[in-house]
């Protein structure tokens, strides 16, 4: 039964006199203010509910399938790709290997040519600097046989000049040596004589005494 914006005022300003507002405004809320407001109940909630569940399954079930479906269709195509990619990859593989055999086929005929040619100028150079060294090896033999006369040459005439001056030296020595015997002769001499002297006064003296 729906009740009037009259009573329902009028209810609300009695009872709000009794017990709390919010007490009044919940109780009031249970009656509808116009006809084609009916109060719901538990078991009309309950229907609805029901019915609410039972179309959301029914819905949940059709999208499963069409999922299902979905994914299905999507499986096919991306196995169909993947069979179309391996397929690209497998030919783009075998025409990279191609590619690859050839570049490394002409890679080892040039490192071939450029090995060869390098060992040529290798042979070559190492036969240039053979005979370089040879040449070189032949004049500094030949001035080191210059230098060695000429160091004998210089060696002789210097032991010649030493043997003159040693030989000289040996006679200034005599010279010398003869020259310290005399006197050292004369004093010993003298000395002898001094010496003779001296004892035959000695004994003189004793005798005297």
């Amino acid at each position: 039964m729906a009740l009037t914006e009259r009573n329902r005022s009028a209810l609300y300003q009695g009872l709000t006199t009794v017990i709390a507002e919010e007490a009044v405004e919940e109780m009031l809320s249970y009656f509808p203010a116009r006809d084609v407001e009916e109060p719901a109940t538990k078991e009309f909630l309950r229907a609805e509910t029901a019915l609410l569940r039972t179309e959301l399954k029914d819905d949940m079930t059709v999208l499963r399938t069409e999922l299902k479906d979905e994914m299905a269709v999507l499986r096919i195509e991306l196995k169909d790709e993947m069979a179309v990619l391996r397929t690209e990859l497998k030919d783009e593989t075998a025409v990279l290997r191609s590619e690859l055999k050839d570049d490394m086929a002409v890679l080892r005929t040039e490192l071939k040519d450029e090995m060869a040619l390098l060992r040529t100028e290798l042979k070559d150079e190492t036969a240039l600097l053979r005979t370089e060294l040879k040449d070189e090896t032949a004049l500094l033999r030949t001035e080191l046989k210059d230098e060695m006369a000429l160091l004998r040459t210089e060696s002789k005439d210097d032991m010649a000049v030493l043997r003159t001056e040693m030989a000289a030296m040996e006679l200034r020595i005599d010279d010398r040596m003869d020259e310290r015997f005399r006197s050292m002769y004369g004093l010993t001499i003298g000395t002898n004589v001094a010496t003779v002297v001296a004892v035959a006064m000695v004994i003189f003296a004793a005798l005297r005494l």
